[in-house]
């Protein structure tokens, strides 16, 4: 954006400076034969350059972009909640005790997460927490699974979310409170980019431990609900 603003306000000093030798030079030949029309041409020029410089000095100023926000632990809020609002998630204060705020979010994908600021060790960041909740029949499919069966989806699981950078917690069967996570430092350098960028990577965690769950149990032949899984393997479900 800065580029921009550097690019568009040497063009208009180019243009400027291009039109000011024509004048230039009509001043430097009537001087050179020393016509009565000097002075006053030169006067009249230097009145008319300080008036484009200014003119030049309002259109740059009217040039530079927006002035961003610097997120810090005081504004971080504010920021999160301008950052959700533009791009028109649905959002709901959802409060807790350990957390400065907390906010429910539900992007466009259906997907829920909660994002806030922790109190605690985990203060200078902002938490996007989705947590996992099984239904009754992926609660059914579980209970029919074998030993192996549910080392290997536990294994799967948790190398898709490795893969996604995400953290998560009580990934195990069986499953109970267990949710994915990410941390985002609150510093100087946050932008909304890497803060949507962050819940983004969140949301595709989550749909791929859907996926995972879903495919493994295809292969084990557990469907109990054809239809309904057929929807797992669309995005979650």
């Amino acid at each position: 954006m800065f580029r921009r603003w550097a690019e568009g306000t040497l063009q208009s000093i180019l243009g400027a400076v291009i039109l000011a030798l024509i004048p230039g030079v009509a001043v430097t030949y009537l001087a050179h034969v020393q016509s009565v029309w000097t002075k006053p041409l030169l006067l009249g020029l230097t009145a008319f350059a300080l008036a484009a410089f200014i003119v030049l000095a309002i259109d740059a100023i009217r040039r530079l972009p927006p002035r961003r926000v610097i997120p810090n632990v005081k504004n971080i809020e504010i920021c999160v909640r301008d950052w959700l609002n533009n791009f028109q998630y649905a959002v709901k204060k959802s409060p807790v005790e350990t957390a400065y705020f907390r906010y429910l979010v539900t992007v466009d994908s259906g997907t829920k997460m909660f994002i806030g600021r922790p109190k605690g060790d985990f203060q200078d960041y902002v938490l996007i927490r989705s947590d996992l909740i099984p239904g009754p029949q992926d609660l059914e499919h579980i209970a029919t699974l074998t030993t192996l069966q549910t080392a290997v989806i536990v294994g799967n699981i948790r190398l898709e979310l490795a893969r996604h950078h995400v953290g998560y917690l009580n990934i195990s069967i069986p499953i109970k409170d267990a949710h994915i996570f990410k941390r985002i430092p609150i510093r100087e350098t946050l932008t909304e980019h890497d803060f949507v960028a962050a819940i983004e990577e969140v949301e595709a965690a989550a749909h791929s431990v859907a996926f995972v769950f879903a495919l493994e149990m295809v292969q084990a032949g557990k469907l109990i609900d054809p239809q309904r899984d057929q929807r797992a393997l669309d995005f979650g479900g």
